[in-house]
């Protein structure tokens, strides 16, 4: 009896035990993941919901080509390609995250900015809706990615969605050295939310800013579980992936001579696939279809470039099939990436320009006959000035021109018309003006063209003259055009022969070609050419533009004048305000002992220097109002 009593304890505290081993793998089973219980997710867990840097064939990292590249390692690190993203760390984040409030026009959320253990991190007043997903439920975000670091950087924060991160409402500019809306650091509709666009990192940034990225979608409303090669803009990217390249040199037994090497080096390609490598992300291509595109290789159909044409056809193709209103829609957003004659107006596209060039088309040229990815040992520059374009020291000035274009024809005053020490005889300022946006200021296109009237005319964008001689008319050009190349006058009508083409798109324009003129207005050359003291009111008048980005432009153009050097602004003050501001410029400049005091009917001055007021109305009656996005 004792033995079977005995016997029934221990089977009943066996099945207690076993009981409990099942209920306890249950519970392990059913346990809510992060996203069915965000209570659950811990600062760490946070911080490894980022996208992921891959360890797998066939790729490698930049650290393993310094062993026998140490230069080109080196002067790529010191570059902006390699920031473009960065893991943000205490000291990545440029930015000023000291006890940060955040509470501004055009930014839908408070918060604050600070550090926690070093790390940068956001706290919203409330549960927020300004992700485009935030299945976390939560206030406190660590701010784990960050984009830019040449003039603005982004922050994102995870969202819940996988590794799938979410843009912060805010950009730090560091010019300014603040903090503004992320709608103000780009040419928006004027009331764009901070958070309309429901902006990821994962779609907008990483196909460009990482390298090889797998952007894998899970399925999930706007998430994706992402990895990269690495982070920016690394050596992979114009070698292409270089693990089996590093294993054929380290191997002592590979007989290298009958090998061939799978590095790509884009200045010995054929000039067609050169240019790919940096069109791979230099260009307006399709996204719907996109792949990491790999150097060496020609463009597939689903890298294929836009150009105005192509999505005009595909706009006219699927005129059937959608509604009056949306195709006409489709075909005004075409402004937003090109002039109407095909030309790419916003930066950061420079490849469509270029394959529309005859220098690329006839002559071969590509990227690297003036850049160059890794600064020459015998640059006498500081890397940081060589890093700011890229530029090579040797063709910096006119002779990446002249290494084609004979200068004893070219480099004449015959050719050029000014003397040989003037702006007007640089190659650049003729050929490839400054008639593209980014990035809060003027960019030089990379279509390398000739002045012409006839296309200004018909397109609005200013011709390379009137960009330097900013006082003159469009007539003018007109004029020495035919005088001095035989160049055919357009049509033309009263005002353009009256007034200042640059004065015109000032106050006709649309917010890209006033942000375009408005910049010109501080360009050296240009003030060289046209003077400095007639230009302050037409800067004032942009004081109260309605676009953000406008008014930034206008407001350190306004203070590179003579005598407006320290004007109090904030381009993100109330509308009355701005008001204010722009009267108090104008007052400012009547008073101006320097300013003109003549009548220059062409600047709508009238006797006395005085503004013209009825001719400003009447031009000013005419701008182009209508929305627009420069996407970048």
């Amino acid at each position: 009896m004792k033995g079977r009593s005995t016997y029934k304890h221990s089977s009943r505290l066996f099945l207690l035990i076993l009981v409990g081993a099942l209920a306890l793998i249950g519970a392990l089973i059913l346990q809510p993941t992060p996203e069915d219980d965000p209570a659950t997710i811990t600062d760490k867990q946070l911080l490894e919901m980022r996208p992921l840097v891959r360890q797998t064939p066939p790729h490698s990292r930049a650290d393993d080509c310094r062993e026998c590249h140490r230069h080109n390692h080196d002067t790529w690190h010191a570059s902006y390609h390699r920031t473009m993203t960065q893991l943000v760390t205490p000291a990545t984040a440029v930015a000023d995250f000291g006890n940060r409030r955040i509470n501004m026009p055009g930014v839908n959320e408070t918060f604050l900015l600070h550090r926690r253990k070093g790390q940068p991190w956001v706290t919203f007043d409330r549960e927020i809706t300004a992700f485009p997903i935030n299945k976390l439920k939560r206030r406190e975000f660590p701010l784990l990615l960050s984009t830019g670091s040449h003039h603005l950087q982004y922050f994102w924060a995870p969202s819940g969605g996988k590794r799938t991160m979410a843009q912060l409402p805010v950009v730090y500019l560091f010019e300014a050295k603040r903090w503004i809306p992320v709608n103000a650091s780009f040419i928006n509709p004027p009331d764009t939310s901070a958070h309309g666009t429901g902006s990821t990192w994962n779609e907008s940034c990483v196909k460009c800013h990482a390298t090889f990225p797998v952007i894998a979608p899970t399925g999930g409303f706007l998430e994706y579980d992402t990895t990269v090669a690495e982070f920016g803009i690394a050596c992979e990217s114009c070698h292409g992936p270089g693990q089996a390249h590093i294993q054929l040199h380290r191997d002592s037994s590979t007989d290298e001579s009958r090998m061939v090497d799978p590095i790509v080096n884009p200045a010995r390609l054929p000039p067609k696939l050169s240019a790919q490598v940096c069109g791979g992300c230099h260009s307006v291509y399709d996204q719907n279809s996109w792949q990491p595109h790999r150097p060496g290789e020609p463009f597939a159909q689903n890298r294929r470039t836009r150009t105005r044409a192509s999505m005009l056809e595909s706009i006219n193709n699927a005129r059937d099939h959608t509604s009056p209103a949306e195709t006409e829609k489709a075909t005004l957003e075409l402004d937003n990436w090109f002039w109407p004659d095909g030309m790419s107006r916003v930066t950061g596209r420079e490849y469509n320009n270029l394959t529309e060039s005859a220098c690329h088309t006839k002559g071969g040229m590509t990227c690297l006959h003036c850049h160059q990815m890794h600064q020459q040992k015998d640059d006498p520059r500081p890397v940081s000035e060589w890093a700011n374009d890229q530029l090579r020291h040797q063709t910096s000035g006119d002779q990446s021109c002249l290494a084609c274009h004979e200068s004893t024809e070219y480099a004449t005053i015959e050719h050029t018309h000014h003397t040989r020490e003037s702006s007007g005889s640089r190659c650049n300022n003729c050929h490839m003006p400054h008639t593209s946006y980014g990035l809060l200021q003027a960019i030089r296109t990379h279509t390398i063209t000739s002045p012409n009237a006839h296309v200004s005319k018909s397109t609005g964008r200013p011709t390379a003259c009137n960009l330097c001689h900013l006082d003159r008319t469009l007539g003018w050009t007109a004029d020495q055009l035919e005088k001095w190349y035989k160049q055919s006058k357009p049509t033309l009508d009263s005002p353009d022969y009256e007034t200042s083409q640059v004065v015109r798109t000032l106050l006709e324009g649309d917010a890209a070609q006033r942000a375009l003129t408005v910049w010109a207005i501080s360009w050296e050359p240009a003030t060289a050419a046209a003077g400095r003291t007639w230009s302050a009111p037409y800067a004032a008048l942009l004081l109260k533009d309605p676009y953000p980005a406008v008014r930034f432009m206008a407001a350190r153009s306004l203070r590179s004048l003579p005598g407006f050097a320290g004007f109090e602004y904030d381009f993100l003050q109330a509308a009355d305000k701005l008001e204010i501001a722009s009267e108090a410029a104008l007052a400012l400049w009547s008073t101006d002992t320097n300013r003109p005091t003549n009548a220059i009917p062409s600047l709508l001055l009238g006797p006395g220097g005085q503004l013209d007021q009825q001719r400003l109305n009447q031009h000013y009656a005419r701008r182009n109002d209508r929305e627009i996005v420069i996407a970048e």
